[in-house]
C-alpha cells in the first residue's frame, strides 16, 4: 500500500487541477457573461472550452494586461479558477469580419530583451498559471505609445524586441464571434 500511495496522490492531484479548468469553462451555461477578444482594435465575443481530440493548427490567443484596468475583457470572477488575474485576449484572423471556429493556442505576452517598462512598453503584473508576470498592454511603435490590441502590434513590438511571447502549452477550443 505505501508504494502506491506515492502515484495515487500524484494522480489525484492531477485530476484536481483539471476540476477549476472544467468549471470555468461551463460558467458560461445559463450565464450572462460574454468573453471578449480584441480582433484588429475591436472587441468580438469569445467562447472557450475545452480542445476536441483531434485539435489541429491552433491560432494564437494572445494573453496580455487589460488595455483598461477598469474594464478588462476577462474580469477576474472569472479569470481566478484559471489561475489568471484579469487581463484581455487578443487574436489575428485571416477574415476579422467572419467567426472563427476552431482551437486557440494561449500565449502571454511578456517585456522583451529592449522593453523598458514605463517608457518604450507598458505592463501590468499579472497572476498568471505561471507565476506573476508583467503582461504588457501597450508599446511604442512608430514613435507611438499603441494599445496591444491588434496582433499585428504584437508581432511588431516582438519583432522590435518590445515584447516575449511565451507560449503556454495550453491549446482550448475557441469560437470567436463579431458583436
Amino acid at each position: 500500500m505505501t508504494r502506491l500511495l506515492p502515484p495515487l496522490l500524484t494522480l489525484v492531484a492531477l485530476s484536481l487541477l483539471t476540476v477549476p479548468f472544467a468549471a470555468a469553462v461551463d460558467r458560461t451555461a445559463g450565464a450572462s457573461f460574454t468573453d471578449g477578444v480584441w480582433i484588429n482594435g475591436t472587441v468580438d465575443d469569445l467562447a472557450t472550452g475545452p480542445p476536441p481530440a483531434n485539435a489541429k493548427r491552433p491560432i494564437k490567443l494572445y494573453v496580455i494586461a487589460p488595455v483598461s484596468a477598469a474594464h478588462p475583457l476577462h474580469p477576474l470572477a472569472y479569470a481566478k479558477p484559471l489561475g489568471f488575474g484579469a487581463h484581455d485576449h487578443v487574436a489575428g484572423l485571416k477574415n476579422p469580419r467572419a467567426a472563427y471556429h476552431g482551437v486557440c493556442d494561449l500565449t502571454l505576452v511578456v517585456p522583451g530583451p529592449k522593453a523598458k517598462v514605463g517608457t518604450n512598453v507598458l505592463a501590468r503584473h499579472t497572476l498568471t498559471p505561471a507565476a506573476m508576470k508583467p503582461l504588457l498592454y501597450r508599446a511604442r511603435l512608430d514613435g507611438t505609445m499603441a494599445a496591444l490590441n491588434w496582433a499585428s502590434r504584437i508581432k511588431q513590438a516582438q519583432s522590435q524586441g518590445l515584447a516575449t511571447l511565451i507560449d503556454t502549452k495550453t491549446v482550448i477550443a475557441c469560437t470567436m464571434t463579431p458583436r
